[in-house]
């Protein structure tokens, strides 16, 4: 008997001990489900890198803002907690696109500027030989009002081939003519797939207004037909074409895009020096414009796509998408840039009987009563939102293409939104040409010699409308994220019993990396959260190796402010307790990054991910959050006017130029320089408390600090309740020689007609 009772509490012990080891299996499970350690990329030394992709031969590609490639063979070392140390070895520059492709003004002349923006690079080939593809433009930055024009070339966008021939590594230009903003929006980033045995490219192509309507921020200039959408290039198609010599420049092309005939610009053929397509051609017997197919002339000579050629629209409607990802499931998804407060507004309407409607500040669009949009100038109505998720459809769609939202005039009313050229003349911006679709057709042939008229450019009335500002299923936008979202990719790697594969992953300026799990179809979202947080400035692009590769389940991302490369590796052996685990130790650090549980959990970031950290200046281990004095100069931070400055400015020297573009000079708030904000009197208000991300649109191309929501308070006298009072200290006295502080205020104190707003 008691033999028997012994064995029946035996087993009771058991099945409650089943039950602890069940819990405690569910917490640690759950707790530790996806973890990373982080860690820079030791031994590379690049400048603004803008993407990244590893080659067949396991080398890592690394392109960087000016065009040069960078080449590394990548070694891991094991660290005493089991993590990698990654560094880059036998570090090889190409500058074949920075060196070998001739920039162009506006009108088609070439420049002796040897620079490109390169926003883009996808590897393809073999181990032995392999191949970059590569987006480029022009260099210069031109957006910002009219004292900024550079007279950059608006056909400047290209796609470039590169290919290592075993010795060497030789360039061919494939596509010439693509758009380039006034600004920087230009020819982006692209992912590869084969559908039916043909190997296509999609490829993001910025776009050239804020939200559609030409505007001051960006030159006056509108829209293209080829700008603000996703292309795709039947690159099969292309690879097949002849290879051609340009004895302009004496570089190697396959295909040049047809372009307007520009009014403004010499027709030529044959017969001129400066005709670019030899004997055997199919456009030798064509009439040109000089200098084609480069010079978008504020849209009078911008290019098109051609009926049966390899680079056709696949989605319109994208202000300035940097990336795309085609999933191994052929789901497409791409990040949108929203638009910036005061950068330029939505385009004006008409009514059926020409009649100026207005903008959707003080109207609606209604095409179906025959309302029409144009390319005229409009600094009215513009606010801002966030970063879109699209998911755009699949690769296996036959019907209707997916529009994004963001509006293109000339897309949805080539008979009727006229090519307008507008200039600055004495502080006011003045129309001075305005053309229509039908005129610039004359002599127009492409590569394929098909008959080109207005029967190949439809009304779209649907690119008209605004819809870019609302998440939802209707309009496929899937989320929204308050900062500059860009590189994505796809985690295709069996780490975690798969708990990550098949999940989206995206890169946004604020510092976070966010995965996204999507239903079946790929149309709605699942589950989201931010994956990775506080490891660098402004990350720009990210990829993921898949299963099979030497670095199997790391992420890579570039930070385009701190100038490196962080990778991201599985730790699958953490041991991590939840909170509501009675054992739960709040000062513990369980994922080993240096920061305790609690801080974590007071920032928001995932105390079992090495990879999820707080913001923490001064590198102490204590979040920005919680140390009440972040630069470690012994001031506190309530005290300190230069709060993230342990020099206070004294280190600061004349002469200084704050351009207020992106990572110039690198340092201080978002890079720009910043140290600091205006204290109040009450001496007890944190500088973190006294400005909102979310609010800020700092840096970016036109290089400004805008405020897109300005918030009460009053910096006169003794009051100091002033928010967004950012401020830097300089190392002067009265020893100090004469000098001049200068800056510049634009928007929102501009106004179409001179009269602007009237500001107190």
């Amino acid at each position: 008997m008691e033999t028997k009772n012994y064995s029946i509490t035996f087993t009771k012990k058991l099945s409650f001990l089943c039950l602890i080891s069940i819990i405690l299996s569910s917490w640690l499970h759950h707790a530790q489900e996806i973890s990373f350690g982080s860690s820079g990329l030791l031994g590379e030394d690049i400048l603004n890198p803008t993407s990244l992709d590893f080659g067949l031969d396991n080398k890592l590609y690394v392109s960087q803002q000016g065009g040069i490639i960078w080449q590394f063979n990548i070694a891991r070392n094991d660290a005493m907690a089991g993590e990698g140390i990654y560094s880059a070895t036998e570090v090889n520059a190409i500058d074949l696109v920075q060196q070998n492709i001739p920039n162009h003004t506006d009108d088609g002349a070439i420049t002796t500027i040897k620079l490109r923006q390169v926003t883009g690079i996808a590897t393809a080939g073999t181990a032995e030989n392999p191949v970059l593809y590569v987006t480029s433009s022009d260099n210069l930055i031109g957006g910002g009002g009219a004292a900024n024009d550079r007279n950059l070339d608006t056909n400047s966008g290209m796609l470039s081939r590169l290919t290592y021939n075993g010795s060497e590594w030789e360039k061919v230009d494939l596509i010439r003519g693509l758009p380039r903003c006034e600004e920087n929006h230009s020819t982006n980033g692209m992912d590869i797939f084969i559908k039916d045995g043909i190997q296509y490219m999609l490829l993001q192509q910025g776009g050239h207004t804020n939200m559609g309507a030409p505007s001051n921020n960006f030159v006056g200039t509108p829209e293209y037909l080829l700008s603000g959408s996703l292309l795709i290039v039947n690159l099969t198609q292309l690879e097949a074409m002849p290879v051609y010599t340009d004895p302009r420049s004496n570089t190697e092309y396959v295909y040049d895009l047809p372009t307007l005939n520009d009014p403004e610009k010499e027709d030529i053929d044959n017969t001129s020096e400066s005709f670019p397509y030899p004997q055997g051609h199919p456009m030798y017997n064509a009439i040109i414009d000089l200098g084609d197919p480069f010079g978008g002339n504020d849209g009078k000579n911008q290019s098109f796509a051609e009926s049966g050629g390899p680079v056709q629209l696949f989605s319109a409607g994208y202000r300035n998408a940097y990336d795309v990802v085609v999933m191994e499931n052929g789901n497409i998804y791409t990040y949108d840039n929203g638009p910036n407060n005061n950068w330029g507004g939505l385009p004006v309407i008409y009514t059926a009987n020409g009649t100026r409607k207005g903008d959707r500040s003080n109207t609606t669009y209604n095409p179906e009563e025959g309302d029409y949009v144009i390319n005229e100038f409009n600094e009215n109505g513009t606010f801002t939102h966030g970063d879109q998720l699209h998911y755009v459809g699949t690769i296996n769609d036959e019907n209707e293409t997916y529009y994004g939202g963001h509006v293109l005039p000339i897309k949805a009313f080539p008979s009727r939104a006229d090519i307008i050229t507008y200039k600055q003349i004495e502080g006011v911006w003045t129309e001075i040409s305005r053309l229509k679709l039908e005129d610039l057709l004359g002599n127009v042939s492409g590569y394929f010699n098909t008959e080109i008229n207005m029967d190949s450019f439809p009304d779209e009335p649907r690119y008209g409308n605004y819809t870019t500002d609302v998440a939802g299923p209707e309009n496929n936008i899937l989320d929204i994220i308050n900062s500059s979202t860009n590189g994505i990719c796809e985690y295709t790697a069996s780490n975690f019993d798969n708990a990550l594969k098949g999940n989206l992953l995206s890169a946004s300026f604020n510092g976070d990396i966010t995965r996204y799990a999507f239903n079946d179809t790929g149309n709605a979202l699942e589950e989201s959260e931010i994956l990775f947080s506080g490891f660098g400035a402004r990350p720009l692009d990210i990829i993921a190796m898949p299963d099979g590769h030497a670095f199997a389940g790391t992420i890579w991302a570039l930070t385009y402010g701190a100038n490196n490369v962080t990778i991201f590796e599985p730790t699958e052996g953490i041991v991590c307790l939840e909170q509501s685990n009675p054992a739960f130790d709040a000062l513990a650090d369980y994922d080993n990054d240096g920061f305790t549980n609690q801080d974590e959990i007071d920032n928001g970031t995932n105390f079992c991910s090495g990879g999820s950290i707080p913001n923490d200046n001064d590198g102490d281990f204590i979040s920005d959050l919680n140390d009440t004095d972040d630069d470690n100069d012994g001031i506190l931070d309530i005290n300190d006017p230069f709060a993230i400055d342990p020099n206070n400015g004294l280190t600061t020297n004349l002469p200084l130029d704050y351009s207020f573009f992106n990572n110039d000079p690198g340092t201080g708030f978002f890079g720009l320089g910043f140290t600091g904000l205006m204290l109040d009197t009450t001496g007890n208000t944190d500088y973190l408390n006294q400005f909102d991300n979310n609010n800020l649109s700092f840096g970016g191309a036109a290089g400004k600090a805008s405020i897109d929501k300005v918030d009460s308070g009053d910096p006169i006298k003794d009051l100091n309740t002033q928010n967004n009072a950012f401020q830097l200290g300089i190392n002067v006295d009265s020893n100090s020689p004469n000098f001049t502080i200068q800056s510049r205020v634009e928007s929102p104190f501009f106004a179409v007609d001179g009269a602007g707003t009237n500001p107190i």
